[in-house]
């Protein structure tokens, strides 16, 4: 994986764009909006009628520990996403949780069992400290990526504030974690306001990143080009 677009499920356009893109994996959003009964509709309407196996497609789902994680799951699995990209992770007990429940919804739909790999995201400071553990979180996992704006947050740093150490430090601790498994190991989202992606992405894949969050189908082919020269993940 060097380019993943993140798109909202409901946003009928933007799917349809991804799914067309040159996108090596997308993530259907089904989470933060007023419908989610719709929003896990749409995701398992772009399920089943895409055409071919690439871009592979993974799910944004609630948190391990929300009350509608098990909805969001149940309502996407019978389209077989090749992976759930799960917010909040916060060490291996909850990708194993995760896991469990893909295991027995694989059971129930004739789905090949372990076939649905993780996308862990860090993005509060309990899952920043837990990173290490992923690094033996099992097989389901396929890549480690972290969300800068949300971890901003949850640490109260303003974005105002270009260099956050914090921040760096999380940052390092993504690559050596996802490293340390032998998976992808992705930046977060481009800041516009931060300057230029491809800096960013640049500077990313020194740093050890095999890819990127991409906000926008523009923004994929820079992601692209700067991953691209080495070996894909």
């Amino acid at each position: 994986m060097r380019a993943v677009l993140l798109v909202p499920a409901q946003d009928g356009a933007g799917v349809s764009a991804a799914l067309s893109s040159e996108a090596r994996a997308v993530v259907l959003d089904i989470t933060g909006g007023p419908n989610p009964a719709g929003a896990r509709a749409s995701a398992l309407a772009a399920l089943r009628r895409r055409a071919t196996r690439r871009p592979k497609l993974f799910v944004r789902v609630s948190p391990i520990e929300s009350d509608t994680v098990q909805d969001d799951l149940e309502a996407v699995l019978p389209g077989a996403p090749d992976g759930i990209f799960l917010p909040r992770t916060c060490g291996r007990s909850m990708i194993g949780h995760l896991g469990s429940k893909l295991a027995v919804l694989e059971a129930e739909h004739d789905l090949r069992d372990g076939r649905t790999g993780i996308i862990a995201c860090v993005d509060t400071a309990r899952g920043a400290l837990s990173l290490r553990e992923l690094s033996e979180a099992g097989p389901r996992l396929a890549g480690i990526t972290w969300d800068e704006e949300a971890l901003r947050a949850d640490l109260g740093v303003p974005d105002t504030e270009a260099k956050s150490e914090p921040c760096r430090a999380v940052r390092a601790l993504v690559v050596l974690a996802a490293r340390a498994a032998g998976i992808a190991a992705l930046d977060s989202r481009h800041v516009p306001a931060r300057g230029s992606l491809q800096t960013e992405a640049e500077r990313a894949r020194r740093d050890g990143f095999t890819g990127k969050l991409a906000r926008t189908t523009a923004e994929l082919a820079v992601i692209e080009e700067v991953f691209g020269s080495g070996p894909a993940a």
